[in-house]
């Protein structure tokens, strides 16, 4: 089993077991939840850059701060969700997320499907 498997398969047990714990810890507000997990992300993503030379405000900043604040809302309304409705449902429209994407990536922008990207 090659390294990079290896690493997908750790990351798909670490996001499960953080979803289950999400789950279990419906006393704590989602927002609060999203705070300490990004603080946790933000520590580690700019430990690597500075190790590797990288600016951690990218080339475009504007851009940067816009995904960061539509990837904050998502992941508050993601936890809401895994702690509202059973887990299996939250995870599952989760995951069925990237058909919508391209439903409406097609109908509002024409953007071209392939037929071998709605079979993935």
């Amino acid at each position: 089993m090659s390294q990079g498997v290896r690493f997908m398969l750790i990351a798909t047990l670490v996001f499960a077991l953080m979803n289950v714990f999400v789950k279990l810890l419906p006393e704590i507000p989602a927002v609060e939840i999203v705070f300490f997990r990004s603080l946790v992300s933000l520590v580690l993503s700019v430990v690597i850059l500075k190790s590797q030379g990288i600016s951690i405000w990218g080339k475009q900043r504007g851009w940067l701060l816009l995904r960061g604040l539509c990837g904050a809302i998502a992941l508050v309304l993601y936890f809401i969700t895994i702690q509202l409705i059973p887990l299996a449902t939250a995870v599952t429209i989760q995951f069925i997320t990237p058909i919508f994407t391209a439903v409406i990536g097609s109908v509002m922008n024409r953007e071209r499907v392939a037929p071998v990207q709605w079979l993935f």
